[in-house]
């Protein structure tokens, strides 16, 4: 599922499925999730700026959207792809595991609900 045309293309003469929609738009994105056993969410607004309330539509409430589009069509697993950028903290860094403290202040916009995302995607592993 993705917004671009010239993307749309190219997957679909690879034999790909290819729903064009938006995040934001909850039902396209339920009907997108329908027959799928297996659903891959990298999706989002990734910017170095930008108003947190477009970063919290796309990240936070598209994620939601695709959540749900997963439990109302029995999706049996999520696969959530996200982003590094939640342990950003001004130095190099390697090797960081999911267990890492993250930074108390959050560069931009975009992190913060990145880790809302996170917390959504994590309540789907629990069963909730």
């Amino acid at each position: 599922m993705g917004r671009s045309e010239s993307i749309r293309s190219e997957l679909q003469e690879k034999g790909i499925r290819f729903v064009q929609a938006d995040l934001r738009e909850e039902e396209s994105v339920v009907h997108a999730c329908a027959g799928q056993d297996v659903v891959f969410h990298c999706g989002e607004m990734s910017s170095p700026w930008g108003q947190y309330r477009e970063f919290h539509a796309v990240d936070v409430e598209g994620t939601g959207h695709v959540v749900d589009g997963c439990r109302k069509q029995n999706v049996r697993r999520l696969i959530h792809i996200s982003t590094p950028s939640i342990y950003f903290d001004y130095r190099d860094r390697g090797g960081i595991s999911d267990s890492e403290p993250l930074p108390v202040k959050q560069v931009i916009a975009y992190v913060p609900t990145k880790l809302l995302e996170l917390r959504q995607t994590r309540y789907w592993r629990r069963g909730g």
